[in-house]
């Protein structure tokens, strides 16, 4: 957890001269848990709006936003939940326009951790 902090402490840190990717439009993220590798289980539509190097992700219908930031090809987001927090982290894939990444999902107060991988595919581009 410790690490997933760090970078996101390190990409909120302004860049002087950053390549930052434009990340804005609609994804399809399909979450994987790692407790059953190679089988997806949720696929989530997601809006993603960015703002130079600070992201905003809307996901599913009336729920909550995430907040992140974006540097170079790299990307981390999250969202505070009553009891916890999920986290994403990952990069965009250099060939295609698809998301990489690991997702965290914690609740301190019950010990309770959740981890596995996820794909993210561009539906639209703005």
């Amino acid at each position: 957890m410790k690490l997933v902090v760090a970078v996101f402490v390190a990409l909120m840190v302004p860049a002087a001269a950053s390549s930052t990717v434009d990340l804005s439009g609609r994804w399809t993220l399909i979450l994987t848990p790692g407790t059953r590798p190679g089988v997806a289980t949720d696929m989530v539509d997601c809006v993603f709006t960015q703002k130079l190097e600070r992201l905003v992700i809307k996901c599913g219908k009336g729920t909550g936003s995430m907040f992140g930031a974006t540097r170079d090809r790299l990307f981390v987001f999250r969202t505070d939940l009553e009891k916890g927090w999920v986290t994403f982290s990952g990069e965009l894939d250099g060939s295609s326009p698809t998301l990489h990444g690991a997702w965290y999902f914690v609740v301190p107060s019950a010990s309770f951790t959740r981890n596995g991988t996820f794909t993210g595919v561009r539906l639209l581009k703005p």
